[in-house]
């Protein structure tokens, strides 16, 4: 059966940490990888290093968590923290170094948003991979 519409999950956690946000993405990309999941991979992987740099940066969380789930020819990427406050689109300058996160989002992902948890948020990016029902 085609990778795209076998439902698959995989979750992962680090402590929060620049190392981690490295290697929590380099664990994404290994799981896509192993699902056959490739013309998307730059763009989940991208969008997975957006959500997690501004989960360790606001998100007032100790340990960073990446939930991945395939299904009916999409992935979802969610990675909760405990911030309440959602994430918002920056009014960053051509010389800034940050605040493009949420632009970058919505240029690689076909969507992507939050949902409120008990203990904060959860943000997500959805990535239609239903072309490779044709593979």
């Amino acid at each position: 059966m085609n990778p795209a519409l076998q439902e698959r999950t995989r979750k992962f956690d680090a402590p929060a940490s620049a190392t981690s946000v490295r290697r929590l993405r380099h664990r994404v990309a290994e799981a896509l990888g192993d699902w056959g999941i490739v013309d998307r991979a730059d763009d989940v992987i991208h969008s997975c290093a957006e959500i997690l740099a501004n989960a360790l940066a606001h998100g007032q969380t100790e340990v960073l968590t990446v939930h991945l789930d395939a299904r009916d020819g999409w992935l979802r990427l969610t990675v909760p923290d405990n911030n309440p406050y959602p994430p918002y689109p920056a009014d960053a300058d051509r010389d800034d170094e940050d605040g493009r996160g949420v632009m970058l989002m919505t240029a690689l992902a076909d969507a992507w948003g939050f949902r409120a948890a008990d203990d904060g948020k959860c943000v997500f990016a959805e990535f239609d991979i239903s072309s490779y029902a044709s593979k």
